[in-house]
């Protein structure tokens, strides 16, 4: 240990002199998300009530005087307790061949809002109920009508407790002048960690 550093629970460094704590900056609206200029690399963070953006604390105008404040050797600060800060619970990763019937859970206290941060996430697409049309006049171009399902895995919230499971879901009716196969997209997986938005939901 050099300087200062407090840990969690769990043994994630929550404040230290040598890199910014992450602290609450906005709900995101609509279609907001940390690809959009004002936002970049910015962390999402998910939970009951929708996405939310976290970001050091330099880009928080959070400035002296603001009751407990950690600094670097510098004197940038790297923490204030005038954010609400990001809390790390534990890390978590889900794939088909461990989660698909077996969810993971956390379940803390009963008055805890729990949220999930994604390092890595992918899905993919299941064709079903395919159908090849002829064509015929007056475009004459052959068609591939079919049903298309979405396998991913999502959050599941419930009072004091977090669970990602696995999900199955009819998408939408589609089409095209090909054969689309069976699968498109890589097997699903969810990587990332668990996090208490108790301050954000609470």
């Amino acid at each position: 240990m050099s300087g200062i550093e407090f840990y969690t629970d769990n043994g994630f460094v929550q404040i230290s002199d040598k890199s910014p704590a992450l602290g609450f900056l906005k709900k995101a609206a609509d279609g907001e998300n940390n690809r959009q200029p004002g936002y970049y690399n910015f962390a999402e963070v998910y939970g009951v009530g929708g996405k939310y953006f976290f970001a050091p604390i330099s880009e928080l105008s959070i400035y002296g005087n603001s009751g407990l404040e950690v600094y670097s050797e510098k004197g940038k600060l790297m923490f204030s307790s005038a954010m609400k800060l990001l809390s790390f619970v534990k890390p978590f990763y889900v794939d088909i061949p461990n989660n698909k019937n077996t969810p993971f859970v956390h379940a803390g206290g009963l008055e805890r809002h729990y949220g999930y941060m994604i390092i890595k996430d992918q899905s993919r697409h299941y064709y079903k109920n395919k159908q090849f049309i002829q064509g015929g006049p007056p475009y004459y171009d052959d068609e591939w009508v079919y049903d298309v399902y979405a396998e991913s895995f999502k959050p599941r919230y419930s009072r004091g407790r977090i669970e990602i499971v696995y999900s199955f879901e009819f998408a939408y009716r589609g089409g095209g002048i090909t054969d689309p196969g069976t699968w498109s997209g890589p097997p699903p997986l969810m990587e990332g960690f668990i996090v208490d938005l108790t301050a954000i939901e609470g």
